[in-house]
């Protein structure tokens, strides 16, 4: 009988055993990928240096004029029906394609771009859906309200309306064509839809 000690083997990791890409849930189109070489989008680039584009810029601006309209101040954390309801009332429609993808909420078809303030329980359920969806594959607790513009964007909403309160001249009104792109990804050129979004870490609801 050998008196050598054992010598253990090299462990080697079969990178093959571990969940197969077929096994893994569906993209959902909010999924937040950056890997070698591919930077961010200047979307999500501009949002975390706080260099707004004129859409994000009335975006915030907008939902902070209308938290004060409804008195959600700062430390009033709105529920998703809330926060739905402001994106409305601040002039978005859901007048495009929604290009988010989930198993157990189907895609809502578009809107006329002259659609009424009112929210239906189906599109609140969609809505609470993908933003529950988006917290998860993102492991985002704590959206920024560039985030939710960014996955309203996703979702085929666009700003076609003016803004269903008096901006009292602080704001410069914003609208866009009811088809426009997501100008998500614009990073790529001719960017669309299906394009995986790039979402950060932040806090809830801040501007």
């Amino acid at each position: 009988m050998s008196t050598e000690p054992t010598r253990s083997r090299p462990t080697v990791v079969d990178r093959r055993l571990g969940m197969m890409r077929r096994d893994t849930p569906p993209d959902t189109n909010l999924e937040r990928r950056r890997g070698p070489g591919r930077r961010r989008s200047d979307f999500r680039r501009d949002a975390d240096e706080g260099t707004f584009d004129t859409e994000q810029m009335y975006f915030l601006k907008a939902i902070e004029m209308w938290r004060r309209e409804v008195k959600l101040f700062d430390g009033a954390v709105p529920s998703w029906d809330q926060v739905l309801q402001g994106i409305r009332c601040v002039g978005y429609r859901r007048t495009s394609t929604d290009t988010v993808r989930l198993n157990d909420s189907p895609s809502l078809s578009p809107e006329s771009e002259q659609a009424s303030l009112e929210t239906s329980v189906i599109e609140q359920n969609r809505f609470q859906c993908v933003m529950e969806m988006f917290r998860e594959v993102t492991d985002v607790h704590l959206p920024q309200w560039t985030d939710v513009l960014e996955v309203i964007r996703r979702m085929g909403y666009r700003k076609v309306q003016p803004c269903g309160f008096d901006l009292r001249g602080r704001i410069e009104e914003f609208q866009e064509r009811p088809d426009a792109p997501a100008r998500v990804d614009r990073s790529e050129r001719e960017a669309s839809d299906d394009q995986q979004a790039f979402l950060n870490q932040s806090e809830f609801f801040s501007t």
